[in-house]
């Protein structure tokens, strides 16, 4: 099966910046190339990070994104 995870537009994956939901994915998109799937993962751009990469078997793709500018959350 081919699987593509798209993450929210805030946190770059690997979660270099935090973002428990984008590292709890990170994991689940190695355990489903482990299962013989073909996995995408969509994320933030990041300047320490290729916008292109494997991880693993784990396809990282990442695009512009936004600021999280919010109160205090």
């Amino acid at each position: 099966m081919k699987i593509t995870i798209l993450q929210g537009a805030f946190f770059p994956v690997p979660a270099i910046q935090g973002g428990a939901i984008e590292k709890a994915w990170e994991v689940l998109g190695q355990a489903f190339v482990a299962a013989g799937h073909t996995v995408t993962h969509i994320s933030k751009r990041h300047p320490e990070l290729p916008d292109n990469e494997y991880i693993g078997a784990v396809h990282h793709l990442r695009v512009s994104g936004s600021s999280f500018e919010g109160e205090g959350i």
